[in-house]
């Protein structure tokens, strides 16, 4: 009979040792929200890829969309505010005096965090797919047509905090 009893002891003293170190191990913490780390920022384009290749002035081609942008455009930043508000943002350096310094707008990520939606003040929307985000960087991509050719490009962007 003391046998059974102290096989029984042993396997509750097991079984609670497995159930402390369990409490014990460390807990996942939970992944950032890319809602959160994109707000609270100024963005500014550091790189701005396409595929396929496009057509450049001299009868090459590139994939390199930012090194072909004017100093201009470079400076320009975006904010992605707390409650949707969006703000596209000239820089210091306009292209265009007439321009805006500043446009507002709106945007939205969807729930699963991997598109955001940004709506102009006019009404017109654009849908940014595969986005990610982290404290040094936001990426994303869409798909446009660059020139009269009528080629679909993929333009991968990325963006970096002002700092």
């Amino acid at each position: 009979m003391k046998t059974i009893s102290s096989r029984i002891v042993g396997l509750l003293y097991c079984l609670v040792c497995i159930a402390c170190l369990s409490a014990c191990a460390e807990k996942e913490e939970p992944a950032p929200d890319p809602e959160k780390m994109i707000t609270g920022k100024k963005w500014r384009l550091t790189a701005a890829t396409t595929d396929p290749s496009f057509p450049t002035a001299n009868g090459g081609t590139s994939s390199n969309l930012y090194n072909i942008l004017k100093d201009c455009f470079k400076d320009n930043y975006e904010e992605f505010r707390e409650g949707g508000v969006y703000i596209y943002d000239e820089g210091t350096t306009r292209c265009n005096t007439g321009d805006a310094q500043t446009e507002q707008g709106n945007w939205i990520m969807n729930t699963e965090k991997t598109k955001i939606t940004i709506s102009s003040a006019g009404g017109n929307a654009n849908t940014y797919d595969d986005v990610e985000v982290t404290e040094t960087s936001l990426k994303y991509t869409f798909v446009t047509t660059l020139d009269n050719s009528g080629t679909i490009y993929t333009v991968s962007v990325t963006a970096a905090p002002v700092p």
